[in-house]
């Protein structure tokens, strides 16, 4: 019996430790199992502006599209799960939107770190898919986090102008 309780313990302490997202990324990879993700696709990525888009097909009819949006995440977390979120797929186009609960998590964050955190997701993206065309939403600016606006500005133009310097980029 006590050796039980020890095993059992053990397994609730490790799942206790799981970062945050985990569930949602082995979620993908049961969809990947299930349906294997097609080729030339549109890829999503980002936080609960894409997870809550349920209708998205609707918008782009004759697309394919394999939304891998998390809501709540942030770009440290995209870099976090970046090998899960970019492996498994061959797009041919990828749309980032991510950015602003770096932010609405740790205020103290300047738009300087928001982007590097961007820059660091975009060269695993390259890693992985050097010649497909990558896209960024802005950060919008959210009427409930207007004390953000600023930061927000602020690394919407820094991703632009990085952007702009990069080839199948905008």
């Amino acid at each position: 019996f006590a050796l039980l309780f020890t095993f059992l313990m053990f397994f609730l302490f490790q799942a206790q430790d799981k970062p945050a997202f985990w569930n949602d990324i082995e979620n993908f990879k049961q969809l990947n199992k299930e349906n294997p993700p097609p080729k030339d696709a549109i890829l999503l990525l980002g936080s609960s502006s894409f997870t809550m888009w349920k209708d998205v097909n609707d918008y782009f009819p004759g697309k394919t599209i394999i939304n891998r949006g998390f809501g709540g995440s942030s770009l440290y977390d995209l870099n976090l799960y970046s090998d899960e979120l970019l492996k498994p797929y061959s797009p041919k186009q990828i749309i980032i939107y991510c950015g602003e609960n770096d932010f609405a998590a740790n205020e103290k964050l300047t738009a300087r770190q928001v982007f590097n955190r961007f820059k660091h997701f975009y060269a695993e993206v390259r890693k992985y898919h050097p010649k497909v065309q990558v896209d960024y939403v802005s950060i919008k600016l959210s009427p409930s986090r207007q004390n953000l606006w600023p930061q927000f500005i602020a690394t919407n133009s820094l991703i632009k102008k990085f952007l702009t310097k990069k080839k199948n980029s905008e």
